[in-house]
Order: structure tokens, then sequence, then C-alpha cells
């Protein structure tokens, strides 16, 4: 959980158009860690590149319900 902050500057530094591949592999991991990393991906479902939403999508759908409750936005 104290990662959470270093995790998320070292994702969104990640978000450049030269380094995709290296952002998207990032992004598909984070479900790895667990539903404390919910808010990063709801916010990485604003990111410009469809591949970027793509997988935050799919991360929170990695996480299913446990993604509620790392963050109460998803229960809105």
């Amino acid at each position: 959980k104290e990662a959470i902050p270093a995790i998320r500057q070292a994702v969104m530094a990640s978000l450049d158009p030269d380094s995709r591949s290296i952002a998207k592999s990032r992004i598909d991991h984070l479900s790895n860690l667990g539903p404390d990393v919910a808010p990063l991906l709801i916010d990485l479902l604003a990111a410009p590149d469809k591949g970027y939403r793509a997988e935050a999508f799919k991360g929170l759908e990695d996480l299913g319900p446990a993604a509620c409750k790392g963050s109460p936005q998803l229960t809105k």
C-alpha cells in the first residue's frame, strides 16, 4: 500500500507515446498488486491512448469485486 504513490508516478511518467510498450506492460501488471491500485486503474480509464484504457479496464476486470473495495468510485 505504501508503494502505490511511487507506482502511480512510474506508470504516469511512462504514458509517453515513445514508451507505449513499457506503459502497457506496467498497466497490465497493476492488478497483481491487489485492490489498492483500483483508483489508479480508474484514473487510467481517462488516458488519451485507447490501448492504455483497454489495459486499465482489463486490470479492473481482473480485480473483479475486489476493485470495489479498493475504490468506492466503482460502487456509485
